[in-house]
């Protein structure tokens, strides 16, 4: 079961995971730097997981909960598109200095 959520987290959450780790790598300076961040990173894709699994352990429905998500779906891929552009401006702010 592992290995199948595995596999279809990673067309979503890889699309910006891997292009995290890979920023790290290519960042100077201490390790622990690049630790913290890639735990910072990783805080912040379970929080949201940890407040749904709470919300849902003390009496949330599903029904509740797809209403808030379809009325928050727009912000959601708007923040995405935020972050890509983040990462893509980083990205090519870190390869002319490496350059």
């Amino acid at each position: 079961m592992g290995v199948v959520i595995s596999f279809l987290e990673l067309a979503c959450t890889g699309q910006v995971y891997l292009p995290t780790i890979g920023y790290m790598l290519k960042m100077k300076g201490p390790s622990t730097g690049i630790v913290w961040l890639l735990l910072l990173y990783n805080a912040a894709f379970i929080v949201p997981l940890l407040i749904i699994f709470i919300a849902t352990y003390f009496g949330m429905t599903a029904e509740r909960l797809t209403h808030i998500l379809q009325k928050h779906a727009a912000a959601v891929k708007f923040a995405t598109a935020i972050l890509f552009l983040i990462l893509l401006i980083m990205f090519i702010i870190s390869s002319r200095i490496s350059a």
